[in-house]
Protein backbone atom coordinates (compact mmCIF):
# COMPACT_ATOMS: atom_id res chain seq x y z
CA UNK A 1 0.00 0.00 0.00
CA UNK A 2 1.27 3.74 -0.88
CA UNK A 3 1.39 5.56 2.12
CA UNK A 4 1.58 9.79 1.88
CA UNK A 5 3.15 11.18 5.06
CA UNK A 6 3.04 14.89 6.15
CA UNK A 7 6.19 16.00 7.61
CA UNK A 8 7.33 19.73 8.29
CA UNK A 9 10.65 19.90 6.84
CA UNK A 10 13.03 23.72 7.01
CA UNK A 11 9.34 25.38 7.74
CA UNK A 12 7.65 23.96 4.92
CA UNK A 13 5.19 20.38 4.44
CA UNK A 14 6.63 17.76 2.54
CA UNK A 15 4.93 14.46 1.71
CA UNK A 16 6.92 11.51 2.22
CA UNK A 17 6.36 8.39 0.05
CA UNK A 18 6.94 4.95 1.03
CA UNK A 19 5.80 1.34 0.30
CA UNK A 20 3.53 -0.25 3.36
CA UNK A 21 3.01 -3.37 4.38
CA UNK A 22 0.42 -4.55 7.17
CA UNK A 23 0.41 -7.41 9.38
CA UNK A 24 -0.56 -8.33 13.02
CA UNK A 25 2.57 -8.68 15.34
CA UNK A 26 0.72 -10.96 17.53
CA UNK A 27 -2.73 -13.39 18.06
CA UNK A 28 -5.70 -10.84 19.46
CA UNK A 29 -2.96 -7.81 18.99
CA UNK A 30 -4.08 -4.73 16.27
CA UNK A 31 -2.80 -4.81 12.99
CA UNK A 32 0.76 -2.63 12.73
CA UNK A 33 2.72 -1.07 9.46
CA UNK A 34 5.72 -2.02 8.54
CA UNK A 35 7.77 0.18 5.90
CA UNK A 36 8.40 -1.72 2.60
CA UNK A 37 10.54 1.08 0.80
CA UNK A 38 10.98 4.69 1.49
CA UNK A 39 10.81 6.51 -2.18
CA UNK A 40 11.39 10.29 -0.29
CA UNK A 41 9.74 13.44 -0.82
CA UNK A 42 7.73 13.86 -3.54
CA UNK A 43 8.03 17.60 -3.60
CA UNK A 44 12.15 17.27 -3.95
CA UNK A 45 11.44 15.15 -6.93
CA UNK A 46 12.08 16.75 -10.85
CA UNK A 47 9.09 14.74 -12.39
CA UNK A 48 6.83 13.81 -9.90
CA UNK A 49 4.64 11.78 -12.62
CA UNK A 50 7.75 9.50 -13.10
CA UNK A 51 8.26 9.06 -9.56
CA UNK A 52 4.63 8.22 -9.04
CA UNK A 53 4.43 5.56 -11.78
CA UNK A 54 7.32 3.91 -10.44
CA UNK A 55 6.19 4.11 -6.73
CA UNK A 56 2.97 2.41 -8.29
CA UNK A 57 5.04 -0.30 -10.13
CA UNK A 58 7.21 -1.04 -7.62
CA UNK A 59 3.95 -1.05 -5.16
CA UNK A 60 2.16 -3.89 -7.92
CA UNK A 61 5.35 -5.68 -8.24
CA UNK A 62 5.20 -6.27 -4.21
CA UNK A 63 1.46 -7.43 -4.27
CA UNK A 64 1.75 -9.40 -7.03
CA UNK A 65 4.57 -11.73 -5.12
CA UNK A 66 2.71 -14.85 -3.93
CA UNK A 67 4.73 -15.52 -0.77
CA UNK A 68 2.48 -16.38 1.96
CA UNK A 69 3.79 -15.79 5.65
CA UNK A 70 2.59 -17.42 8.43
CA UNK A 71 4.48 -16.84 11.42
CA UNK A 72 2.96 -19.12 14.78
CA UNK A 73 4.40 -18.00 19.01
CA UNK A 74 7.89 -19.80 19.88
CA UNK A 75 5.60 -20.72 23.05
CA UNK A 76 2.52 -22.09 21.26
CA UNK A 77 1.82 -25.53 22.39
CA UNK A 78 1.37 -28.53 19.41
CA UNK A 79 -0.71 -30.19 21.42
CA UNK A 80 -2.51 -27.96 23.40
CA UNK A 81 -6.17 -27.69 24.58
CA UNK A 82 -7.43 -25.72 21.85
CA UNK A 83 -6.33 -27.21 19.13
CA UNK A 84 -6.84 -30.72 19.52
CA UNK A 85 -8.98 -31.10 17.31
CA UNK A 86 -6.46 -29.82 14.44
CA UNK A 87 -4.13 -33.09 15.45
CA UNK A 88 -5.63 -35.96 13.83
CA UNK A 89 -2.37 -36.87 10.97
CA UNK A 90 -3.57 -38.89 7.82
CA UNK A 91 -7.29 -39.35 9.64
CA UNK A 92 -8.98 -36.75 7.74
CA UNK A 93 -7.71 -37.01 4.68
CA UNK A 94 -8.40 -41.37 4.96
CA UNK A 95 -12.16 -39.91 6.36
CA UNK A 96 -12.08 -38.08 2.65
CA UNK A 97 -11.03 -40.94 0.55
CA UNK A 98 -13.27 -43.74 1.62
CA UNK A 99 -16.16 -41.41 1.27
CA UNK A 100 -15.02 -40.79 -2.40
CA UNK A 101 -14.68 -44.49 -2.79
CA UNK A 102 -11.09 -44.33 -4.07
CA UNK A 103 -9.31 -47.73 -4.36
CA UNK A 104 -5.98 -47.92 -5.50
Amino acid sequence: MIKFNKVKRGGETKTWVCVVEGYRPGPGQPPRQRTVKSFGYLEDQRDGEAFMAEVRRFNADFKDQSEVRIEVASNALMYGEGNRRQNYGYKFLKAIYDRLVLRS
